[in-house]
């Protein structure tokens, strides 16, 4: 099994964003983070050594749970690039339609096109529920399906981490740097 990259992605990620001088925007950005951070090891149950009862809990309510992620991390997007959305726009699925547009005004610097690949793929599997491409005739187990899940999850916070490190010249970070 693949080893999680996500908790270190996200520990340079915040060792990154305090080095802005602006107390408040570190803190909203931090609480940005410790929201969907709040979700995340709940869903990383289904990888195994939990209680049945606890992992039952997480199988009928992973999805909930996954998209809350998601739309969390969407708004630390918001907050790092200092987005205007509102309500409903702060979504993933809106992120994941806005996307193209975002690359093409900021021209974003490091992977985007990664990054948009992943946001589609997750997507499709948590939101749409598409089924994942497995060969016809074998079977789909709940559990392998998930636990596929949180791996690429994973690979996506890890890679947002990245993304939004090496946009920090388009950030609210660098706006306010410059302020002070």
């Amino acid at each position: 099994m693949e080893t999680p990259r996500a908790a270190a992605a996200i520990a340079q990620f915040l060792t990154l964003i305090r080095t802005c001088p602006n107390a408040a925007v570190i803190t909203l950005l931090t609480q940005s983070i410790n929201v969907w951070l709040a979700y995340y090891p709940s869903l990383q149950t289904v990888l195994g050594g939990y209680s049945p009862a606890i992992v039952a809990f997480i199988h009928a309510q992973f999805y909930a749970f996954a998209l809350a992620v998601l739309d969390a991390i969407t708004a630390t997007f918001c907050g790092f690039f200092g987005l205007s959305w509102t309500g409903a726009e702060v979504s993933h699925t809106h992120l994941t339609n806005e996307f193209p547009h975002l690359c093409t005004i900021y021209r974003f610097h490091g992977d985007p096109q990664n990054l948009f690949t992943q946001m589609r793929d997750l997507h499709a599997r948590i939101i749409v529920r598409q089924p994942p491409d497995t060969p016809q005739g074998a079977a789909h187990n709940p559990k392998d399906i998930l636990a596929d899940l949180v791996l690429r999850l994973d690979h996506y916070i890890a890679a947002m981490c990245e993304f939004l490190g090496a946009n920090l010249e388009h950030s609210v970070l660098r706006f306010t740097a410059h302020q002070e």
